[in-house]
C-alpha cells in the first residue's frame, strides 16, 4: 500500500459523503466547469479509494491542514471536466480527465475521478486514479491506479493496479466486458504522467494569489 498517514482517514470521511451525489454527474464528462470560485468543500480530492482483499485503502497522502479549514479553488480547464486545486496542500482534485487515452473507454468516453499532490517535505508526488466501467456502489466504480514519484530522481517508488469489479458475478451481465479489467500503464507512461502533473501543480502554486 502507498499510503499509510493517519490523518487521511479525516479527508475520506468527509469526501465519501459527497461521492454519491458525485456519481450521476460522473457519468456525463461532456460537462465542463465554466466558473472559478472557492469553497470549503473538499468534493473527494485525496478522497480515492480502492478495494482489495477486502481492505479499503487510500491511493494518496493526506492534507496537510484541518479537511474542514482546506480551500479547494475550481479551476477552468480544457483538460478535465472538473478541477480543483488546494493550494496549501499542493493537492487537485479531477474529474473526467481527458489527456490520457488509457485512462478512458469507449463505452463510458473520460469518465474517471483522481486526485494528485505533491509532498515537498518528501520531495514525492502521489497520483491515484478511478476509470467508470459502471456502477456496484452507487459512486464511480471500476479499474484503479496509483503510483508515487521521486520529485528528485522522477522514478517509480511505489504503483499499484486494482481491476474493475467482477460484474459477471455481481448478475450485472451487461457489463461483462469489463469484469476485473485493469489499466496498467508501463513505466515511462506514469512517469510522462506524474511528471505533467508535477509542472501544472506547480504552475498553479505560481500563478494564482
Amino acid at each position: 500500500m502507498i499510503y499509510k498517514k493517519p490523518l487521511f482517514w479525516i479527508l475520506v470521511l468527509l469526501v465519501m459523503i459527497a461521492a454519491a451525489l458525485l456519481a450521476s454527474w460522473l457519468t456525463q464528462p461532456g460537462e465542463k466547469a465554466e466558473k472559478t470560485v472557492r469553497t470549503n468543500e473538499p468534493s473527494r480530492a485525496g478522497g480515492l479509494i480502492t478495494e482489495g482483499e477486502g481492505l479499503i485503502e487510500p491511493g494518496l497522502p493526506q492534507i496537510t491542514e484541518d479537511a474542514g479549514e482546506t480551500d479547494w479553488l475550481e479551476i477552468d480547464t480544457d483538460i478535465a471536466d472538473y478541477l480543483s486545486f488546494d493550494k496549501q496542500n499542493l493537492m487537485i482534485y479531477f474529474v473526467g480527465l481527458n489527456l490520457f487515452e488509457e485512462f478512458g473507454t469507449g463505452e463510458f468516453g473520460y469518465a474517471n475521478e483522481g486526485s494528485v499532490q505533491i509532498d515537498r517535505g518528501e520531495k514525492l508526488l502521489y497520483f491515484g486514479l478511478t476509470v467508470s466501467t459502471g456502477t456496484v456502489t452507487g459512486a464511480l466504480d471500476g479499474p484503479a491506479v496509483s503510483f508515487e514519484m521521486s520529485l528528485e530522481t522522477h522514478n517509480l517508488l511505489d504503483k499499484s493496479f486494482e481491476p474493475a469489479p467482477d460484474y459477471l458475478a455481481l448478475g450485472l451481465s451487461e457489463l461483462a466486458k469489463y469484469s476485473k479489467m485493469m489499466i496498467e500503464p508501463d513505466d515511462a507512461r506514469l512517469i510522462e504522467v506524474g511528471e505533467f502533473f508535477e509542472t501544472f501543480i506547480l504552475e498553479l502554486e505560481g500563478n494564482l494569489p
